[in-house]
């Protein structure tokens, strides 16, 4: 890119923060409009119609079309000078709140932020104009001495007429007896004002609160009520190594059992394999005197194949 030629400017991102707060500040003013203000007339009565014209959109462009909807809608060719003031409320103006908002969202060119800034603050003095005022909000004035809500618009009178409380002298100080209290201080501590309690409201009883309630006498005993006894020391550490020996004697058992297990599922294979092989020989013997060389051959073989059918069967043998 040459150095002769030049950027356009960046367009700001989203809708700025002071068109946005005044559109707001606009948006609580017309939920506030008096009750002098028609609700809803009928929509012969109306022209508070908010919408783009399509022939003004394509014409003239967008913002075109925005002032001239507003214009015509508030009809500003009639006023002469006069203020502008909003001649209904109800749902048309909710209309008129959706309708900004997109006029907002959608164009961000500078030109079309000055027609909006222009637009919100006219509807916000033609609000104002209506008698629209937002309330204020109800708020409490905390004292820093000791932090009790105290309401504003209350006011804490003292009875005028009551007279002042004396003062009270002694005669001496080892005089035991009591002054009698006169009617001026009790009509003073009446009318001296009482701040709320600030004690918290009590809790819901539970089963617990409500047996113990019931039954006053009634308490949860332990075990050393019914003759447990506490171990020392020396008695802890006795019984956790005689538990440590018996474990020791219970793992030794366990292998030793495993091990006579195995020998005799050995010794019970050799047996078995001597039998085998008696019986081998018994029919070798049996075969062989009357078939001869060809018969010791088909016998040996049958014998094999006796010997490996049987095989699975007797290779793990129960332990007596």
């Amino acid at each position: 890119m040459s150095s002769s030629q030049t950027l356009a400017p960046k367009l700001p991102i989203g809708i700025p923060c002071n068109l946005d707060s005044r559109a707001r500040h606009l948006f609580k003013l017309l939920k506030h409009l008096p009750a002098s203000v028609p609700l809803d007339p009928p929509d012969d009565n109306s022209t508070y119609h908010f919408f783009l014209d399509p022939e003004d959109v394509a014409d003239e462009g967008e913002m075109y079309a925005f002032n001239c909807r507003l214009e015509v809608t508030f009809q500003t060719h009639k006023l002469h000078g006069a203020k502008l003031v909003f001649k209904e409320c109800g749902k048309r103006l909710g209309t008129l709140k959706l309708f900004l908002k997109q006029n907002i969202k959608k164009n961000s060119l500078p030109d079309a932020r000055g027609h909006q800034n222009r637009w919100v603050e006219r509807l916000i003095t033609a609000a104002s104009d209506s008698g629209a005022k937002i309330p204020p909000k109800r708020c409490l004035d905390i004292d820093s001495d000791d932090d009790l809500p105290r309401k504003t618009s209350e006011t804490i009178q003292y009875d005028s007429a009551s007279p002042s409380v004396p003062a009270v002298s002694t005669t001496s100080p080892s005089s035991t007896s009591t002054p009698p209290v006169s009617t001026s201080m009790l009509s003073a501590s009446a009318a001296s004002p009482r701040l709320p309690s600030m004690t918290p409201p009590p809790k819901p009883a539970t089963n617990a609160t409500a047996s113990a309630a019931l039954c006053p006498g009634l308490q949860q005993r332990k075990l050393f009520q019914f003759g447990t006894k506490k171990l020392s020391p020396a008695e802890l550490k006795s019984q956790q190594k005689k538990h440590s020996t018996e474990a020791k004697v219970r793992c030794l058992a366990a292998t030793e059992q495993e091990k006579r297990q195995k020998e005799h599922t050995a010794d019970r294979k050799r047996e078995l394999m001597r039998e085998w092989q008696q019986r081998f020989l018994d029919q070798k013997k049996a075969t062989g005197d009357s078939t001869g060389k060809k018969g010791e051959g088909k016998a040996a073989s049958a014998t094999a194949s006796w010997c490996l059918k049987r095989t699975p069967f007797v290779l793990y043998a129960k332990t007596p």
